[in-house]
């Protein structure tokens, strides 16, 4: 046979045909071992998580007050239909409206210029980033304790630095009063978790790829512009989920306001948080308590809903 008779015709395969590719089976032990490593993780969030969950449930379905132990009955709805008849569970839940709605922004917006500033080359950076993490690290206790002494209406440093200069005569009860008392614990807040939003930001901004802002720059985006478009877009997931998780952690915290100002005065501070504290341990009506906390645990389910249905519209 000529060359061009054979000419774009695949030379035919000579010798033993190729063996068919089997497919290793998994034995039920490799199947089974990924569920085995997890069990104690998944034992520990039933314990720690899960049962709580379940039990506040079943205290607040139940008549539960320690003061009468031999008197536990079930009850059904009669502890929510007593929250939400409550004239001190509404002003909580606007207390706590307040708190979160006050804390979030502020907190925000000085994590994100610190994590702005941060991201930049400039001498004493790294002193800067050190300084920044301190009071993440201080327990919420000593925060607390820390801003209720710099605050003092007689021997606070705050008071007395505001006479020195000549603004106020006399010191300020700043914790005594109720038009003051949660501007200042939202203050001292803010200082205690403003550095969460800057080093996660600051994360987020540094996987930023840098020649993204220098093509910009090329082509005359000024610095707000590169912010905008550039910036902004980049790290909108970090925010979205931090935002998030402050919302949800705020909503919970209670050891600022219990340890400053124990809800008070005139419960101008009183939270949600805080009236289950109350009810649990000052007035032993566990039933109560759990109530309460279940309201506020769909309430915020309902704002996560809420938030995340939102992204998901914005995207």
């Amino acid at each position: 046979m000529s060359a061009g008779a054979t000419a774009g015709v695949a030379p035919r395969r000579t010798g033993p045909p190729a063996a068919p590719v089997r497919r290793a089976r998994r034995r039920p032990r490799d199947l089974l071992l990924p569920y085995l490593l997890l069990l104690p993780a998944c034992g520990v969030v039933a314990l720690v998580v899960a049962f709580p969950i379940v039990q506040s449930i079943g205290y607040s379905l139940h008549h539960y007050n320690l003061r009468e132990p031999d008197n536990a009955y079930f009850s059904g709805l009669d502890n929510y239909v007593r929250a939400l008849t409550d004239e001190m569970f509404w002003r909580a839940l606007r207390a706590t409206a307040i708190w979160v709605g006050a804390v979030l922004p502020i907190q925000f917006a000085i994590g994100m210029a610190i994590a702005v500033l941060m991201n930049r080359a400039f001498p004493g950076r790294l002193v800067l980033r050190a300084s920044v993490l301190l009071p993440w690290v201080v327990p919420s206790a000593v925060v607390a304790l820390l801003w209720r002494w710099l605050l003092d209406g007689n021997l606070g440093v705050v008071n007395d630095l505001l006479i020195r200069v000549g603004l106020i005569d006399t010191g300020i009860p700043w914790l005594n009063d109720p038009s003051t008392a949660m501007a200042v614990v939202v203050l001292a807040m803010t200082w205690h978790g403003m550095p969460f939003f800057a080093l996660m930001l600051l994360a987020a901004l540094q996987a930023v790829p840098a020649e993204m802002y220098e093509a910009a720059h090329l082509d005359g985006a000024s610095g707000l512009q590169r912010f905008r478009y550039i910036t902004w877009p980049s790290i909108i997931d970090t925010i979205r989920t931090t935002t998030l998780l402050r919302i949800i952690w705020l909503a919970n915290s209670i050891e600022i306001i219990w340890i400053m100002t124990a809800g008070g005065p005139n419960f101008a501070t009183t939270t949600l948080p805080v009236v289950t504290f109350f009810e649990a341990v000052r007035g032993l009506d566990f039933g109560y308590a759990s109530a309460v906390s279940v309201l506020l645990a769909l309430i915020l389910l309902a704002v996560v809903h809420l938030y995340v249905r939102q992204m998901r519209k914005d995207d």
